[in-house]
C-alpha cells in the first residue's frame, strides 16, 4: 500500500511516501474424540507482520531513495484442552483442563524492543444435581502469569426450578485479569488513532455478583419469557482509557471501580407472526480515583425494544430496533496527570 504524502515547499517537487507491506498467517488444529466422555482440544498459531518504508521522492529526476525502515510484528500461540466426566446417573459431572497463551511483538510500534508475555492456567468445575430442582456448580482457576503473580480463582453458580416455568440462578465469582501487551507497550499514533501503552499498568482483581429470576409459559400459538436480574461487579485497578487532551489517550489503573444494576426483559411470541422483545434497566457506576475516596453512584438507563414480523409464505422477515441510553461517565487526564 502507498501513502503519498505532501509535496514540500518551497518548489512542490520532492515528497515523503510511504509504502507499507503487511502479511498475516494462521494454523489452527483441534482434536475432539467421541464417546460419553469426550476430551477436547485446539490450538491456534498466528503472525502478523508490517513493514514500512519511507522513500524521498524527488520528481525533477525522478528518483525514490529509501530513508528510514521499520519492521513491526505481532504473534501469538494459543492452547486450550479439556476433558468432560459425567456419571451414569447424570448427578455429577465434571471438567478440567488447561489453557495457554502466549503473545510477543517487536518493531516500532513497541518502542523498538521485543516483549513477550506467558499465561497458563489449570481449571476444573464441578456440576453436582442433589434434587431434580437444584443445581450446584463450583469451579476453581490457577494461573501462572510471566510478568505478575496470579492468585487462585474461583466461582460457584446455582440453578433452581422450584416450579415448572420458574428459574432462579444465582452466581458469585473473582477475577483476575493481566495487562495484555498493546496496553503495557504499543504505541499507536495515525490519522485516526493516538493511544500510547503504560508500562506501569497493575493487574486486575476482581468480585462479580448476579441474582436472575425468569418465568416462562408456553403455549401452542404464544410463548412469553419474564426476567429479572441483578448484577454487582467490584473491580481493584481496573485497566481502561483516560483521555489525556487533544484527542489522546493513554490505560491507566483505576483504585477502585463499582458497578451495579438491575434489568427488566419480556420475551414474547405469537407463532408464527410476531415476536417481541423489551428490556429497561438501569447501571450506576462510581469510581475511586485516588485512595480513600469515596464511592459515589452515577446511574445511567437504558430502554431496548425490538418487533420482528416474519412472512414465512414469502420468505420475508422484518425488524424494528430502538435502544436509548442515558448519560454515562467518561474519565478524563490532565496535563498534571491527575483524572
Amino acid at each position: 500500500m502507498l501513502v503519498r504524502g505532501n509535496l514540500l515547499p518551497p518548489y512542490f517537487e520532492k515528497a515523503f511516501d510511504n509504502y507499507f507491506t503487511t502479511s498475516r498467517l494462521t494454523a489452527r488444529a483441534d482434536i475432539t474424540t467421541r464417546g460419553p466422555n469426550p476430551f477436547t482440544a485446539s490450538n491456534s498459531l498466528s503472525f502478523y507482520s508490517r513493514v514500512r518504508t519511507l522513500y524521498y521522492n524527488d520528481l525533477t529526476i525522478p528518483e525514490k531513495t529509501p530513508t528510514e525502515y521499520d519492521t513491526t510484528g505481532f504473534g501469538s500461540f494459543l492452547s486450550r484442552a479439556m476433558y468432560t466426566y459425567r456419571s451414569e446417573s447424570g448427578l455429577i459431572g465434571i471438567q478440567s483442563g488447561y489453557d495457554a497463551n502466549v503473545e510477543w511483538a517487536t518493531g516500532e510500534r513497541t518502542g523498538n524492543q521485543h516483549h513477550q508475555t506467558t499465561d497458563i492456567a489449570g481449571f476444573a468445575t464441578m456440576q453436582i444435581q442433589p434434587a431434580d430442582l437444584i443445581s450446584l456448580q463450583p469451579g476453581l482457576r490457577y494461573a501462572w502469569n510471566s510478568h505478575f503473580a496470579s492468585p487462585l480463582i474461583y466461582a460457584m453458580h446455582v440453578k433452581a426450578g422450584p416450579a415448572k416455568g420458574f428459574m432462579f440462578r444465582t452466581s458469585y465469582s473473582s477475577g483476575f485479569r493481566a495487562p495484555s501487551l498493546k496496553e503495557l507497550y504499543l504505541y499507536f499514533v495515525d490519522v485516526n488513532h493516538n493511544i500510547t501503552g503504560n508500562p506501569n499498568l497493575s493487574p486486575e482483581r476482581s468480585k462479580h455478583l448476579q441474582l436472575q429470576a425468569s418465568h416462562r409459559i408456553e403455549k401452542v400459538t404464544y410463548a412469553t419469557e419474564t426476567e429479572a436480574r441483578f448484577f454487582l461487579n467490584d473491580i481493584d485497578n481496573q485497566i481502561t482509557l483516560a483521555e489525556t487532551g487533544d484527542g489522546a489517550y493513554t490505560y491507566f489503573n483505576l483504585d477502585r471501580s463499582r458497578s451495579m444494576g438491575y434489568v427488566f426483559s419480556l420475551r414474547s411470541s405469537l407463532y408464527p407472526l410476531i415476536d417481541l422483545r423489551l428490556g429497561w434497566g438501569r447501571t450506576g457506576k462510581s469510581n475511586q480515583l485516588t485512595p480513600g475516596e469515596g464511592l459515589r453512584l452515577y446511574w445511567s438507563p437504558e430502554l431496548t425494544s425490538e418487533v420482528t414480523c416474519r412472512m414465512d409464505p414469502i420468505d420475508l422477515h422484518m425488524t424494528a430496533i430502538y435502544k436509548y441510553t442515558g448519560r454515562t461517565t467518561r474519565i478524563y487526564m490532565d496535563a498534571n496527570g491527575l483524572l
